[in-house]
């Protein structure tokens, strides 16, 4: 059954940096993310992620 392409988000990494302040305490500041796409294949490994499965 042939249907339209489904594209996974692979990996989602949220860039968290744990700055010191001056009282000693440990400050967790968001500096970014970062998306990659694959395509999704029936025919590949063992899948784990996030799909889009809304037909483009």
């Amino acid at each position: 059954m042939a249907s339209a392409p489904v594209w996974c988000i692979q990996h989602f990494v949220i860039v968290l940096e744990t700055i010191p302040t001056k009282a000693g305490i440990q400050k967790v500041a968001w500096t970014g993310f970062r998306l990659e796409f694959t395509p999704y294949s029936d025919t590949g490994p063992e899948w784990h992620g996030l799909c889009d499965t809304k037909a483009t």
